[in-house]
């Protein structure tokens, strides 16, 4: 099976249970309703894996990643969810940065509340340097910010309610730069993500989350903004009968174009709203 270190997060609607808001804050996936409760504190897998990407021993950046990557550079995607009968509008965006670094942004908004979410982290190396987690009209309480030691295989959890620190492998990703993760391994390596499914590792506020997908087959999706052909994924909860189906468009860069997730008998939805214009293909990254 191949192996990851990458994780999500999600936000509170008043009134409501609590709901994913890494769904609405980064690539805006339904996969688990309860982002802030860890598997365990302090967690530590007992079989580490070399930071990789899937079928790349040498940590390097393929053609066909580097080619998506940069089609996908600078480029704002816009959805519309439904979530609990409430309209959520959210918008995502990944930037490359200096020094290998690069940056992903992701927000959420309904009526007067809101959720921003924010990964910088090293390519090809996947290391996080900082993801932060903000919550607006809904006061800072919830806010979070997580810093990985990749010396000390250690990283350090922040909040309103104090620090946590959680050892993690070689690999660790966050609730957004994963999301990124995924799309290429499925779209670089779906032979091999096809036949033995990808799983990541997500650092969380109080200990690490193992997340497990696979992919059901093509499938012709449609959107408000049209037909994709799309790669659909699959995240099932073994605990329960929670389910994530996410549509990943080939003519996009495999971005998501739609989402639903199952939990207790309920299905919430996410679509993209508007159908973006990604960069030509360049050969390196220093050509944009």
């Amino acid at each position: 099976m191949i192996s990851r270190r990458l994780h999500f997060s999600r936000p509170t609607l008043i009134g409501l249970k609590p709901i994913s808001l890494a769904l609405f804050s980064g690539m805006l996936w339904l996969t688990s309703a309860h982002a802030e409760v860890a598997s365990e504190p302090f967690a530590s897998s007992s079989q580490p894996s070399k930071p990789t990407l899937v079928g790349n021993p040498n940590n390097a950046i393929n053609e066909c990643e580097l080619n998506i990557l940069n089609q996908l550079d600078g480029v704002t995607f816009k959805y519309n969810a439904t979530v609990n009968s409430v309209s959520v509008k959210s918008e995502r965006t990944i930037n490359s940065l200096e020094n290998d670094a690069w940056e992903m942004q992701s927000r959420a908004n309904w009526l007067f509340l809101g959720i921003e979410e924010k990964s910088v982290f090293d390519l090809p190396s996947w290391q996080l340097r900082e993801f932060e987690h903000k919550r607006k009209g809904m006061g800072d309480g919830k806010d979070l910010t997580i810093k990985a030691d990749y010396q000390q295989h250690t990283y350090v959890s922040e909040s309103a309610k104090g620090e946590n620190t959680v050892m993690f492998d070689n690999e660790l990703h966050d609730a957004l730069n994963y999301q990124l993760r995924l799309q290429l391994d499925v779209a670089c390596n779906a032979p091999q993500v096809q036949e033995q499914g990808v799983d990541y590792t997500i650092a969380k506020k109080r200990g690490v989350k193992e997340y497990h997908f696979e992919i059901v087959g093509n499938d012709v999706i449609d959107t408000d903004v049209g037909k994709f052909e799309a790669l659909l994924i699959e995240k099932r909860d073994s605990e329960d009968d929670r389910a994530t189906r996410v549509w990943l468009a080939k003519d996009l860069a495999y971005s998501i174009v739609k989402l639903e997730h199952t939990e207790d008998g309920q299905t919430n939805s996410l679509s993209i709203s508007d159908v973006p214009r990604l960069n030509a293909i360049k050969q390196d990254l220093s050509e944009r």
